[in-house]
Protein backbone atom coordinates (compact mmCIF):
# COMPACT_ATOMS: atom_id res chain seq x y z
CA UNK A 1 0.00 0.00 0.00
CA UNK A 2 1.22 3.26 -0.67
CA UNK A 3 2.39 5.52 2.18
CA UNK A 4 0.14 8.05 2.82
CA UNK A 5 2.93 10.63 3.09
CA UNK A 6 3.45 10.25 -0.58
CA UNK A 7 -0.48 10.37 -1.31
CA UNK A 8 -1.62 13.71 -3.28
CA UNK A 9 -5.16 12.53 -1.89
CA UNK A 10 -4.10 13.01 1.46
CA UNK A 11 -2.17 16.02 1.04
CA UNK A 12 -4.72 17.92 -0.18
CA UNK A 13 -7.40 16.69 2.50
CA UNK A 14 -4.53 17.27 4.99
CA UNK A 15 -3.81 20.40 3.65
CA UNK A 16 -7.32 21.39 3.98
CA UNK A 17 -8.14 20.33 7.26
CA UNK A 18 -5.28 22.57 8.23
CA UNK A 19 -6.61 25.65 6.47
CA UNK A 20 -9.57 25.07 8.23
CA UNK A 21 -8.02 24.43 12.03
CA UNK A 22 -5.51 27.94 10.91
CA UNK A 23 -9.14 29.60 10.14
CA UNK A 24 -10.65 28.45 12.73
CA UNK A 25 -7.54 29.59 15.60
CA UNK A 26 -7.69 32.92 14.16
CA UNK A 27 -11.18 33.32 14.14
CA UNK A 28 -11.46 32.61 17.87
CA UNK A 29 -8.09 35.16 18.51
CA UNK A 30 -10.51 37.51 16.53
CA UNK A 31 -13.84 37.00 18.44
CA UNK A 32 -11.58 36.72 21.82
CA UNK A 33 -9.68 39.95 21.51
CA UNK A 34 -13.08 41.75 20.20
CA UNK A 35 -14.80 40.20 23.67
CA UNK A 36 -12.05 41.65 25.49
CA UNK A 37 -12.23 44.41 24.12
CA UNK A 38 -15.76 45.18 24.42
CA UNK A 39 -16.08 44.44 28.14
CA UNK A 40 -12.99 46.61 28.97
CA UNK A 41 -14.82 49.21 27.36
CA UNK A 42 -17.91 48.66 29.46
CA UNK A 43 -15.87 49.05 32.35
CA UNK A 44 -14.60 51.98 31.73
CA UNK A 45 -17.91 53.51 30.90
CA UNK A 46 -19.11 52.08 33.85
CA UNK A 47 -16.52 53.83 35.80
CA UNK A 48 -16.97 56.94 34.19
CA UNK A 49 -20.40 57.02 34.91
CA UNK A 50 -19.61 56.27 38.58
CA UNK A 51 -17.22 59.10 38.83
CA UNK A 52 -18.98 61.72 37.05
CA UNK A 53 -21.92 60.67 39.34
CA UNK A 54 -19.78 61.74 42.18
CA UNK A 55 -18.44 64.64 41.02
CA UNK A 56 -21.58 66.27 40.65
CA UNK A 57 -23.06 64.96 44.54
CA UNK A 58 -19.63 66.60 45.75
CA UNK A 59 -20.27 69.75 43.68
CA UNK A 60 -23.99 69.85 44.85
CA UNK A 61 -23.85 68.88 48.48
CA UNK A 62 -20.30 68.85 49.69
CA UNK A 63 -17.64 67.09 51.04
CA UNK A 64 -19.48 65.03 54.24
CA UNK A 65 -22.05 63.84 51.67
CA UNK A 66 -19.49 62.77 49.56
CA UNK A 67 -17.71 60.71 51.70
CA UNK A 68 -21.24 59.09 52.92
CA UNK A 69 -22.21 58.15 49.50
CA UNK A 70 -18.55 56.10 49.02
CA UNK A 71 -19.08 54.39 52.57
CA UNK A 72 -22.46 53.79 51.04
CA UNK A 73 -21.38 52.43 47.77
CA UNK A 74 -18.07 50.33 49.70
CA UNK A 75 -20.90 48.70 51.99
CA UNK A 76 -22.62 47.42 49.37
CA UNK A 77 -22.78 43.65 48.23
CA UNK A 78 -23.42 43.54 44.64
CA UNK A 79 -21.02 41.56 41.99
CA UNK A 80 -21.04 44.99 40.20
CA UNK A 81 -19.10 46.88 43.41
CA UNK A 82 -16.67 49.15 42.21
CA UNK A 83 -13.98 50.32 44.21
CA UNK A 84 -12.92 53.84 45.43
CA UNK A 85 -10.44 56.19 46.68
CA UNK A 86 -9.78 60.15 47.09
CA UNK A 87 -6.11 61.25 47.45
CA UNK A 88 -4.79 64.64 48.63
CA UNK A 89 -1.97 66.45 46.77
CA UNK A 90 0.68 65.02 48.78
CA UNK A 91 -0.60 61.16 48.09
CA UNK A 92 -2.62 60.65 51.30
CA UNK A 93 -5.59 57.88 50.89
CA UNK A 94 -7.99 60.12 53.01
CA UNK A 95 -11.39 58.59 52.27
CA UNK A 96 -12.29 55.03 50.49
CA UNK A 97 -10.94 51.77 51.01
CA UNK A 98 -9.03 51.17 47.83
CA UNK A 99 -5.30 50.65 48.49
CA UNK A 100 -3.02 52.18 45.61
CA UNK A 101 -0.94 54.95 45.11
CA UNK A 102 -2.44 58.13 43.75
CA UNK A 103 -2.92 58.03 39.96
CA UNK A 104 -2.32 60.72 37.43
CA UNK A 105 -5.42 61.60 35.88
CA UNK A 106 -7.60 59.59 33.15
CA UNK A 107 -8.18 55.66 32.76
CA UNK A 108 -5.44 53.54 34.03
CA UNK A 109 -4.63 49.76 34.45
CA UNK A 110 -4.01 50.27 37.95
CA UNK A 111 -2.42 47.44 41.09
CA UNK A 112 -4.14 47.47 44.04
CA UNK A 113 -3.79 45.39 46.97
CA UNK A 114 -7.01 43.25 47.87
CA UNK A 115 -7.52 41.62 51.54
CA UNK A 116 -7.78 38.59 49.85
CA UNK A 117 -5.79 37.84 47.03
CA UNK A 118 -3.39 40.35 47.70
CA UNK A 119 -1.69 42.26 44.82
CA UNK A 120 -4.61 42.51 41.97
CA UNK A 121 -5.64 44.58 39.06
CA UNK A 122 -7.97 46.70 38.63
CA UNK A 123 -9.48 49.74 35.55
CA UNK A 124 -9.18 53.02 37.11
CA UNK A 125 -10.67 56.89 36.48
CA UNK A 126 -8.84 59.40 37.87
CA UNK A 127 -10.08 63.06 38.34
CA UNK A 128 -10.31 65.97 40.16
CA UNK A 129 -13.16 66.65 42.32
CA UNK A 130 -11.46 69.64 43.94
CA UNK A 131 -8.03 71.65 43.52
CA UNK A 132 -7.01 69.05 47.04
CA UNK A 133 -8.83 66.31 46.57
CA UNK A 134 -8.47 63.38 43.15
CA UNK A 135 -11.03 60.80 43.03
CA UNK A 136 -10.41 57.50 41.89
CA UNK A 137 -13.13 55.25 40.88
CA UNK A 138 -11.62 51.55 39.88
CA UNK A 139 -12.73 48.18 39.03
CA UNK A 140 -11.65 45.55 39.21
CA UNK A 141 -10.67 43.36 36.43
CA UNK A 142 -11.28 39.67 38.14
CA UNK A 143 -14.88 40.18 36.14
CA UNK A 144 -13.56 40.39 32.80
CA UNK A 145 -10.53 37.35 33.39
CA UNK A 146 -13.25 35.58 34.56
CA UNK A 147 -14.89 35.93 31.37
CA UNK A 148 -11.94 35.52 29.30
CA UNK A 149 -10.93 32.32 31.01
CA UNK A 150 -14.45 31.38 29.98
CA UNK A 151 -14.28 32.51 26.77
CA UNK A 152 -10.65 30.26 26.00
CA UNK A 153 -11.81 27.24 27.66
CA UNK A 154 -14.90 26.99 25.24
CA UNK A 155 -13.05 27.93 22.39
CA UNK A 156 -9.94 25.30 23.24
CA UNK A 157 -12.74 22.76 23.38
CA UNK A 158 -14.39 23.97 20.48
CA UNK A 159 -11.21 24.11 18.57
CA UNK A 160 -9.69 20.43 20.12
CA UNK A 161 -13.53 19.56 18.42
CA UNK A 162 -13.07 21.22 14.71
CA UNK A 163 -9.36 19.89 14.70
CA UNK A 164 -10.51 16.17 15.31
CA UNK A 165 -13.63 16.64 12.79
CA UNK A 166 -11.69 17.96 10.25
CA UNK A 167 -8.77 15.64 10.99
CA UNK A 168 -11.44 12.29 10.21
CA UNK A 169 -13.25 14.49 7.80
CA UNK A 170 -9.67 14.93 5.69
CA UNK A 171 -8.84 10.91 6.39
CA UNK A 172 -12.01 10.34 5.02
CA UNK A 173 -11.76 12.28 1.78
CA UNK A 174 -8.41 10.99 1.62
CA UNK A 175 -9.75 7.78 1.01
CA UNK A 176 -12.21 9.03 -1.13
CA UNK A 177 -10.15 10.71 -3.88
CA UNK A 178 -7.41 7.19 -3.67
CA UNK A 179 -10.16 4.77 -3.82
CA UNK A 180 -11.06 6.92 -6.66
CA UNK A 181 -8.37 7.70 -8.72
CA UNK A 182 -6.63 3.95 -7.45
CA UNK A 183 -10.06 2.72 -9.87
CA UNK A 184 -8.80 4.22 -12.57
CA UNK A 185 -4.90 3.63 -12.34
CA UNK A 186 -6.05 -0.05 -11.87
CA UNK A 187 -7.69 -0.14 -14.85
CA UNK A 188 -5.23 2.22 -16.49
CA UNK A 189 -2.51 -0.40 -15.21
CA UNK A 190 -4.63 -3.34 -17.04
CA UNK A 191 -4.34 -1.08 -20.49
CA UNK A 192 -1.03 -0.97 -20.49
CA UNK A 193 -0.49 -4.88 -19.72
CA UNK A 194 -2.29 -5.04 -23.30
CA UNK A 195 -6.13 -5.49 -22.59
CA UNK A 196 -7.09 -2.90 -24.78
CA UNK A 197 -10.35 -3.28 -24.05
CA UNK A 198 -10.57 -2.72 -20.77
CA UNK A 199 -12.10 0.99 -19.77
CA UNK A 200 -12.31 3.59 -16.54
CA UNK A 201 -15.27 2.60 -14.09
CA UNK A 202 -17.88 5.66 -14.71
CA UNK A 203 -20.44 6.00 -12.01
CA UNK A 204 -23.95 6.83 -11.53
CA UNK A 205 -23.36 10.65 -9.51
CA UNK A 206 -21.57 11.73 -12.87
CA UNK A 207 -19.08 13.73 -10.96
CA UNK A 208 -15.83 15.09 -12.39
CA UNK A 209 -13.98 11.96 -11.82
CA UNK A 210 -17.05 10.09 -13.73
CA UNK A 211 -16.60 12.75 -16.58
CA UNK A 212 -12.92 12.25 -16.27
CA UNK A 213 -13.29 8.39 -16.54
CA UNK A 214 -15.72 8.65 -19.27
CA UNK A 215 -13.51 11.41 -21.80
CA UNK A 216 -10.55 8.67 -21.07
CA UNK A 217 -13.14 5.87 -21.78
CA UNK A 218 -13.46 8.30 -25.37
CA UNK A 219 -9.83 8.34 -26.41
CA UNK A 220 -9.32 4.52 -25.27
CA UNK A 221 -12.42 3.58 -27.82
CA UNK A 222 -11.04 6.23 -30.86
CA UNK A 223 -7.25 4.48 -29.99
CA UNK A 224 -8.44 0.72 -29.94
CA UNK A 225 -10.64 2.07 -33.24
CA UNK A 226 -7.25 3.14 -34.78
CA UNK A 227 -5.10 0.30 -33.91
CA UNK A 228 -7.83 -2.15 -35.08
CA UNK A 229 -7.62 -0.11 -38.63
CA UNK A 230 -3.77 -0.29 -38.69
CA UNK A 231 -4.13 -3.84 -37.86
CA UNK A 232 -6.39 -4.71 -40.32
CA UNK A 233 -4.08 -2.81 -43.17
CA UNK A 234 -1.46 -5.09 -41.76
CA UNK A 235 -2.87 -8.21 -41.83
CA UNK A 236 -4.08 -6.86 -45.39
CA UNK A 237 -0.97 -6.31 -46.66
CA UNK A 238 0.46 -9.49 -45.47
CA UNK A 239 -2.35 -11.78 -46.73
CA UNK A 240 -2.02 -9.80 -50.24
CA UNK A 241 1.31 -10.29 -50.59
CA UNK A 242 1.94 -13.60 -49.02
CA UNK A 243 0.35 -15.02 -52.32
CA UNK A 244 2.19 -13.76 -54.98
CA UNK A 245 5.41 -14.37 -52.98
CA UNK A 246 4.41 -17.81 -52.42
CA UNK A 247 3.45 -18.12 -56.00
CA UNK A 248 7.31 -16.31 -57.34
CA UNK A 249 8.93 -18.90 -54.69
CA UNK A 250 6.97 -22.00 -56.53
CA UNK A 251 8.59 -20.32 -59.86
CA UNK A 252 11.96 -20.05 -58.60
CA UNK A 253 11.86 -23.56 -57.66
CA UNK A 254 10.54 -24.64 -61.14
CA UNK A 255 12.95 -22.41 -62.34
CA UNK A 256 15.74 -24.66 -60.63
CA UNK A 257 14.87 -27.65 -62.27
CA UNK A 258 14.68 -26.15 -65.46
CA UNK A 259 18.28 -24.52 -64.87
CA UNK A 260 19.72 -27.80 -63.86
CA UNK A 261 22.00 -27.67 -66.43
CA UNK A 262 23.62 -24.38 -65.25
CA UNK A 263 25.24 -23.88 -61.94
CA UNK A 264 25.30 -20.46 -61.53
CA UNK A 265 21.72 -19.85 -62.70
CA UNK A 266 20.87 -22.15 -60.09
CA UNK A 267 23.04 -20.79 -57.28
CA UNK A 268 21.19 -17.55 -58.54
CA UNK A 269 17.80 -18.70 -58.37
CA UNK A 270 18.57 -20.35 -54.90
CA UNK A 271 19.62 -17.21 -53.41
CA UNK A 272 16.85 -15.47 -54.93
CA UNK A 273 14.49 -18.26 -52.91
CA UNK A 274 16.18 -18.01 -49.78
CA UNK A 275 15.67 -13.94 -49.74
CA UNK A 276 11.59 -15.13 -50.58
CA UNK A 277 11.81 -17.23 -47.70
CA UNK A 278 12.86 -14.50 -45.27
CA UNK A 279 10.35 -12.30 -46.52
CA UNK A 280 7.68 -14.75 -45.85
CA UNK A 281 9.14 -15.31 -42.92
CA UNK A 282 8.75 -11.42 -41.78
CA UNK A 283 5.11 -11.23 -43.15
CA UNK A 284 4.26 -14.62 -40.95
CA UNK A 285 5.57 -12.85 -38.01
CA UNK A 286 3.87 -9.93 -38.92
CA UNK A 287 0.75 -11.30 -39.13
CA UNK A 288 1.40 -13.63 -35.70
CA UNK A 289 2.02 -10.31 -34.03
CA UNK A 290 -1.37 -8.88 -35.21
CA UNK A 291 -2.71 -11.95 -33.35
CA UNK A 292 -1.10 -11.32 -30.13
CA UNK A 293 -2.22 -7.76 -29.83
CA UNK A 294 -5.39 -7.90 -31.06
CA UNK A 295 -5.56 -10.49 -27.96
CA UNK A 296 -7.23 -13.65 -30.06
CA UNK A 297 -4.09 -15.51 -28.88
CA UNK A 298 -2.88 -14.01 -26.03
CA UNK A 299 -4.83 -17.07 -24.18
CA UNK A 300 -2.49 -19.65 -25.58
CA UNK A 301 0.79 -17.99 -24.25
CA UNK A 302 2.68 -20.79 -22.71
CA UNK A 303 5.90 -20.68 -20.27
CA UNK A 304 9.07 -19.50 -22.01
CA UNK A 305 12.39 -20.62 -20.60
CA UNK A 306 14.42 -17.18 -21.55
CA UNK A 307 17.38 -18.45 -20.12
CA UNK A 308 17.29 -21.85 -22.37
CA UNK A 309 16.66 -19.69 -25.43
CA UNK A 310 18.63 -16.75 -24.79
CA UNK A 311 21.63 -19.23 -24.47
CA UNK A 312 20.75 -21.34 -27.79
CA UNK A 313 20.67 -17.98 -30.00
CA UNK A 314 24.02 -17.37 -28.49
CA UNK A 315 25.78 -20.64 -29.25
CA UNK A 316 24.10 -20.46 -32.77
CA UNK A 317 25.63 -16.90 -33.49
CA UNK A 318 28.90 -16.90 -32.03
CA UNK A 319 30.56 -18.84 -34.81
CA UNK A 320 28.99 -16.46 -37.13
CA UNK A 321 30.53 -13.13 -34.92
CA UNK A 322 33.67 -14.95 -34.74
CA UNK A 323 33.88 -15.41 -38.45
CA UNK A 324 33.72 -11.84 -38.76
CA UNK A 325 36.63 -11.19 -35.90
CA UNK A 326 34.85 -10.70 -33.22
CA UNK A 327 34.00 -12.71 -30.24
CA UNK A 328 30.59 -13.32 -28.71
CA UNK A 329 29.91 -13.29 -25.24
CA UNK A 330 26.91 -13.84 -23.09
CA UNK A 331 26.00 -14.29 -19.23
CA UNK A 332 22.62 -14.97 -18.74
CA UNK A 333 20.85 -16.15 -15.49
CA UNK A 334 19.41 -19.61 -15.08
CA UNK A 335 16.07 -20.23 -14.67
CA UNK A 336 14.28 -17.59 -15.91
CA UNK A 337 10.79 -17.82 -17.39
CA UNK A 338 7.79 -15.72 -19.11
CA UNK A 339 4.77 -16.42 -20.38
CA UNK A 340 4.46 -15.58 -23.92
CA UNK A 341 5.10 -17.06 -27.56
CA UNK A 342 8.47 -18.72 -28.41
CA UNK A 343 8.41 -18.28 -31.93
CA UNK A 344 8.38 -14.12 -31.58
CA UNK A 345 10.62 -14.13 -28.60
CA UNK A 346 13.34 -16.19 -30.62
CA UNK A 347 12.66 -13.90 -33.30
CA UNK A 348 13.02 -10.97 -31.50
CA UNK A 349 16.26 -12.08 -29.99
CA UNK A 350 17.60 -12.89 -33.51
CA UNK A 351 17.21 -9.91 -34.67
CA UNK A 352 18.91 -8.09 -32.01
CA UNK A 353 21.94 -10.25 -32.79
CA UNK A 354 22.00 -9.66 -36.10
CA UNK A 355 21.60 -5.63 -35.69
CA UNK A 356 24.46 -6.08 -33.05
CA UNK A 357 26.39 -8.10 -35.50
CA UNK A 358 26.03 -5.70 -38.58
CA UNK A 359 26.01 -2.19 -37.25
Amino acid sequence: MTDWRSSAAYRIAMSYAAAFALGTAVLGLIVYWAMHIAFTHQLDAMVFDEAQTLVSQYRSDGGAEFADAIAQREASRSPERLLYAVFTPDGRRVIGSLRTGRPALGVHDIIFIDPVDGADSARGLAVDVSPKLRLLVAADREYIERIDTTILTVFGVGFVGVCALGFAGALILGAYLRRRLNAISHEASAIIGGDIRRRMPVGSRRDEFDRLAATLNRMLERIEGLLDNLRQVSTGVAHELRTPLSRLRNRLEQGITEASSSPAAVMVIEDAVGRLDEVLALFAAILRIAEVESGETRRLFAPVDISLLATQLAETFAPAVRDDGRNLLWSIEPRVSVLGDRELISQAGANLLENAQHH
